[in-house]
């Protein structure tokens, strides 16, 4: 059981995590819908209650994110926003209302991707979530 902060960076940073591999150490096998459906399945579909703005391209995804981020905030929305990657820690990626989530929040919401990752690894262990994917489902709780 993950007890501290810096246990729970350290948790997370043992995922496969392909943001971090070279291309060539990985392909088009490694993507499977199934494992983030799963997950997202675990933790109640969040993605279908809150409504979302999903910016998707090559270029000016972080500042278009921004953008829609102060412009709703500033129109009296609470907004998350949730980008990668992140520059110094890894709550820059967790943003409600402009506030970057607490290390307290962020352990929480890592005891609850590993209590999915612990039962996962036991029944479908083809299925263990990424990096990504975990961090994606931590940003829609």
């Amino acid at each position: 059981m993950i007890e501290t902060y810096p246990e729970a960076v350290e948790w997370l940073y043992n995922r496969v995590n392909f943001e971090r591999l070279g291309v060539g150490q990985y392909g088009r096998n490694d993507f499977k819908l199934e494992r983030m459906q799963r997950l997202l399945e675990a933790i109640g579909n969040p993605q279908e209650q809150i409504p979302v703005v999903h910016i998707a391209g090559t270029k000016g995804k972080g500042t278009t994110a921004t953008l829609v981020d102060s412009i709703l905030r500033e129109a009296g929305y609470r907004v998350g926003l949730f980008t990668s990657p992140h520059m110094f820690r890894i709550e820059e990626r967790f943003l409600v209302n402009g506030c970057q989530i607490s290390e307290e929040r962020f352990l929480k919401l890592v005891r609850r991707m590993e209590d999915y990752v612990t039962q996962t690894r036991e029944e479908a262990p083809e299925l263990l979530p990424t990096f990504f994917e975990i961090t994606t489902a931590m940003a829609w709780l």
